[in-house]
C-alpha cells in the first residue's frame, strides 16, 4: 500500500520531470514559506468573477 507522503513525492518527481519550471516554481514558493497548497478564493469584483446578484 502507498503511503500519503510516497504518492506526495511520487506526484511531485512526475511533475519536476515533465514540466522543469515547476520545481522552480516549489523552490520559489518554499523560499517564500508556503509549504503546503491551501484554495484561494478571487476577492469579490475580481476580473473574470461572476458579480452578485443584488437586484431585489
Amino acid at each position: 500500500m502507498i503511503e500519503f507522503l510516497d504518492l506526495v513525492t511520487l506526484l511531485d518527481t512526475l511533475a519536476f520531470d515533465t514540466a522543469p519550471p515547476a520545481r522552480r516554481l516549489i523552490e520559489l514558493l518554499e523560499k517564500r514559506g508556503r509549504t503546503t497548497l491551501e484554495r484561494v478564493d478571487p476577492p469579490r469584483g475580481a476580473a473574470g468573477t461572476r458579480q452578485d446578484d443584488t437586484a431585489v
